[in-house]
């Protein structure tokens, strides 16, 4: 029994610390109505988890705050309260998240890469 518990706790602690940090510069362009903009997370992490701002430097628009940054892997949020949006997506390897970016009530697919 031991043995199994052991093995139980041995697994759970190497997928906690297999996953991916998403600490970082994360970059897209999000494409609305034939308009390309820029968009960009800047990710770090805390003693509470992870804290992130953003920007849309076509809109002159730096340092939005990000006010909730989920992330179990592969899956990660990003809520943006100050314009009614959140992003929502999945990691690829180290280097990419694919998911959409939600305001107003339309999304748009939107690619970050790191």
């Amino acid at each position: 029994m031991k043995t199994l518990i052991y093995t139980v706790i041995l697994v759970l602690f190497v997928s906690a610390t297999s996953a991916p940090d998403i600490a970082g510069t994360w970059t897209g362009i999000l494409e609305v109505q034939n308009t390309k903009l820029r968009i960009v997370f800047h990710l770090k992490k805390s003693d509470k988890g992870y804290e992130a701002t953003m920007d849309s430097p076509d809109q002159n628009a730096i340092g939005i705050a990000v006010s909730g940054v989920k992330y179990e892997h592969p899956n990660v949020r990003f809520d943006v309260p100050s314009v009614a949006g959140y992003y929502e997506g999945e990691m690829y390897a180290e280097k990419k998240i694919t998911g959409r970016w939600v305001q107003g009530g339309t999304a748009f697919y939107l690619e970050l890469l790191k």
